[in-house]
């Protein structure tokens, strides 16, 4: 059985390919994954699992242009420049950020 990290992982990278992204998946630890240019200068996004009952989408500079967007970050952290979304497993529906990881992804 999966973990609601790595379905969201998937999905995640499911989307990338979709819209023809070039992007690298790169795992950090057990609880962080990240998109980037296959350089891996720049992330663009990615999936962070700090604690058994919290899961998070970041999106890399949006910052600026997130305010606009129906939904509103859980947190921004300015040192990492990102906008970090709560994911509720089984509810949260990635597709529906693809305004902003398009815009992370040009971007990066």
């Amino acid at each position: 059985m999966t973990s609601p990290y790595e379905n969201y992982v998937e999905e995640l990278e499911k989307l990338a390919a979709e819209q023809g992204w070039a992007l690298t998946k790169h795992f950090r630890k057990n609880n962080w994954c990240s998109f980037t240019q296959p350089n891996r200068k720049n992330v663009a996004f990615g999936i962070w699992f700090p604690s058994e009952n919290k899961l998070y989408l970041y999106i890399k500079r949006v910052h600026a242009d997130a305010g606009s967007f129906p939904i509103k970050a859980t947190n921004y952290s300015p040192q990492w420049n990102q906008d970090e979304y709560m994911i509720e497993p089984s509810v949260t529906q990635l597709k529906a950020f693809l305004p902003l990881l398009e815009l992370a992804y040009s971007r990066c």
